[in-house]
Order: C-alpha cells, then sequence, then structure tokens
C-alpha cells in the first residue's frame, strides 16, 4: 500500500476496504459497464474485520 502503517490504520479505523465475488469469470475493457449486486451476509464486514484484528489492537 505504499507505507509501513497500512494495516495498523486500517484495524484502527475499521474501513478496510472492499470485498467482491466474482459469479461469473471473464474480461472487462476499459469503460465496458457491469453490475456490483449486493449478497447475503449475516454479519457486516466491518464487524467481522474487527473481530479477526482485535488480538493485534491490544
Amino acid at each position: 500500500m505504499g507505507f509501513a502503517r497500512a494495516s495498523r490504520l486500517m484495524a484502527q479505523s475499521g474501513f478496510c476496504g472492499f470485498y467482491l465475488a466474482v459469479q461469473t469469470p471473464g474480461t472487462l475493457r476499459a469503460g465496458e459497464p457491469f453490475d456490483v449486486i449486493p449478497g447475503r451476509r449475516g454479519v457486516s464486514i466491518p464487524t467481522l474485520f474487527a473481530a479477526r484484528l482485535a488480538k493485534h489492537l491490544r
């Protein structure tokens, strides 16, 4: 990410990026449209991220 403290700053802020799954592999060209379709999840990404990194923030 270009700097040494990136992971710690992401853990402290809760801004951990985004996660996507590809349903149908293929190729996209610049400017070609695509759809991002939200899926079901039982727990939010920030909650999972915080739980997974809790031991590193002590």
